[in-house]
């Protein structure tokens, strides 16, 4: 796993915290990506240092889970407006980069930024909206709803839009458009960069905190989106990594458990005469062709060792 040393502090339990362009991200002991409040009980002081930005008078804003909190060059807590007068820029940066959080009854927290939506589980595991969705079904509507001056709505669900009038009963996006013409086009907008972003089809340009396991697992969602139910297991997600680095000439790193890929790396996710049909039921495997006379058999790439691979979002950026 390649990491950035400099932009990365992590703690005497193993806990971490990388700086990348859109923020901190947290990681627990196993490589977990986790939420910041769950980072903070488990590192307090690594937290606030990383989330404390220092004016050159002295001043200072701590970007808290809960708000942000300031402090003059004494160490005395003050109020923003107070700030914003000694730190004007400071002030207007960490303001448009805070985070808003909405925890449920059961623990689970939502965070809104600037870049999208992150959800977490009561431990503080980043998990998917879906699972979000079953455990907090109305926080995350209201999270994902936007309503017309009309009192018209349109609900972000995780599969699909949907369409309100003002009474509540669904209508069709064509309908809403001719109600809400400026929200439909955002809300669709949104949506279809939110389905392309980094993919091509057939390739994928990797992003922070990105690790080839989560590709070739998304991978597997895509080509099989039509199949009712579908969710790919570990052992199919084990074999779909395994033609990713063959296909893409990756090698396990020294540990034998992760491969290294760096945010910018184009990796291709099929051949290009490939057929993409959707998974209906599990091929049988082709019996392995004889090898000429005189020829070498082609070699394969070892799987990893490791029984279990780590869940979604396992590794920071930077290494897959």
């Amino acid at each position: 796993m390649a990491i950035d040393s400099a932009n990365t502090v992590t703690g005497n339990n193993g806990y971490s915290v990388v700086k990348t362009g859109k923020g901190n991200k947290y990681y627990d002991a196993s490589g977990n990506e986790i939420s910041g409040a769950a980072f903070k009980k488990s590192c307090p002081t690594i937290f606030a240092n990383s989330n404390t930005v220092k004016g050159d008078n002295g001043y200072s804003v701590f970007r808290d889970v809960d708000g942000n909190k300031y402090y003059d060059a004494d160490g005395k807590e003050i109020t923003g407006d107070e700030f914003s007068k000694k730190c004007p820029n400071i002030y207007s940066n960490v303001t448009s980069s805070s985070k808003n959080v909405v925890t449920g009854d059961n623990g689970y927290s939502a965070e809104k930024t600037k870049d999208g939506t992150n959800y977490y589980d009561a431990d503080g595991k980043a998990i998917t909206p879906k699972e979000f969705k079953e455990h907090c079904p109305n926080i995350y509507k209201n999270l994902n709803t936007v309503k017309g001056d009309n009192g018209y709505s349109a609900f972000k669900d995780v599969d699909g839009i949907k369409y309100y009038d003002p009474e509540g009963n669904e209508i069709s996006g064509e309908d809403f458009k001719k109600k809400c013409p400026n929200i439909y086009e955002n809300m669709n907008k949104s949506q279809e960069e939110n389905e392309d972003q980094g993919s091509t089809g057939s390739t994928y340009t990797v992003k922070d905190g990105d690790c080839l396991w989560n590709i070739a697992k998304d991978n597997l969602a895509n080509k099989n989106k039509d199949v009712q139910g579908y969710e790919p297991s570990a052992a199919e997600i084990s074999t779909e990594t395994n033609r990713l680095m063959q296909l893409n000439n990756l090698s396990w790193e020294s540990d034998n458990y992760h491969v290294l890929i760096n945010p910018g790396d184009t990796i291709k996710l099929d051949e290009e005469d490939e057929a993409e049909e959707p998974k209906t039921q599990t091929p049988e495997p082709a019996e392995p062709a004889e090898p000429a006379a005189g020829e070498e058999p082609a070699a394969e790439i070892p799987e990893s060792p490791i029984a279990e691979h780590p869940e979604e979002n396992e590794t920071p950026a930077e290494g897959g």
